[in-house]
């Protein structure tokens, strides 16, 4: 919630595994999913909330492959999001099932109100004022808002966005738990400031010698634990490292088409 204490974070972080990524996880905790557009994609952290199977309300900027994974196995209940796609793959299609199936909450956003909300959520802040951009976001999600704070013309208020936890992929940490990205790291940082719990998943630890503290994108004081592996977030790509996983994506798909045809009886 805005305003909340935020604890005091151990630096350097924890080092934990995969399986203790979802530790202390309630039913239907806000959890931030970061990356976007096929990159920089937490689908370790995803596929462990699968198997943990306890339903979350997701938030999100454009993470469509992890996702469509987690709109597949039933285990998101609400998903705040400005953009949902499997990018150079197509429609994301257990997002898009659900949705005409009524069976997902959504609450849109454009990025304007989803990085004034997590800027509130960051500062500890209840709301921020935000000049109205004239789109329709304010009626389809009036939950966005706060009404009656501000009286000003053109000005809208936006309801800070605190998740419980966030679940980050980035390139590599130096030995402190700095957090670094070979591409842009999205808003990525906004949901380590904004939520009360980091866990952050990474290619690699560098040496000291290796890195440049000044290039950092995220400090290990807005981290609580880190996740070192290669490969945790494949299919999508971390520029440097690997490619998005075509055959995966495709095999994704073809999942989600299957339980689509078994539940209409092989139609359409």
């Amino acid at each position: 919630m805005a305003g909340q204490v935020r604890r005091r974070r151990a630096i350097p972080p924890r080092l934990i595994e995969p399986d203790q990524m979802t530790a202390g996880l309630r039913p239907e905790s806000q959890v931030a999913i970061g990356g976007g557009m096929g990159m920089q994609l937490p689908c370790e952290a995803a596929r462990q909330l699968v198997a943990r199977g306890v339903p979350t309300r997701i938030v999100t900027s454009a993470a469509g492959y992890a996702i469509d994974l987690l709109v597949h196995a039933g285990v998101v209940s609400e998903l705040q999001f400005a953009f949902c796609s499997l990018d150079q793959f197509g429609l994301a299609p257990a997002f898009r099932a659900a949705v005409e199936r009524g069976e997902l909450k959504l609450i849109e956003m454009d990025s304007p109100v989803m990085l004034a909300g997590l800027r509130a959520g960051a500062c500890g802040l209840p709301w921020i004022p935000l000049t109205d951009m004239g789109n329709s976001i304010a009626e389809l999600t009036p939950s966005l808002f706060v009404d009656g704070v501000l009286h000003e013309p053109g000005l809208r208020a936006v309801r800070s966005i605190t998740p419980d936890v966030a679940y980050l992929q980035a390139s590599y940490a130096d030995s402190a738990g700095n957090i670094y990205y070979r591409d842009t790291p999205i808003v990525d940082f906004l949901f380590a400031a904004a939520s009360s719990r980091v866990v952050v998943s990474v290619e690699e630890i560098r040496a000291d010698a290796d890195v440049d503290p000044a290039e950092a994108r995220i400090q290990a004081f807005f981290v609580d634990e880190i996740v070192v592996g290669r490969g945790l977030g494949k299919p999508g790509a971390m520029t440097g490292y690997y490619d998005a996983d075509g055959e995966t994506i495709a095999r994704h798909i073809g999942e989600v088409r299957a339980r689509q045809e078994a539940r209409t009886g092989g139609g359409s």
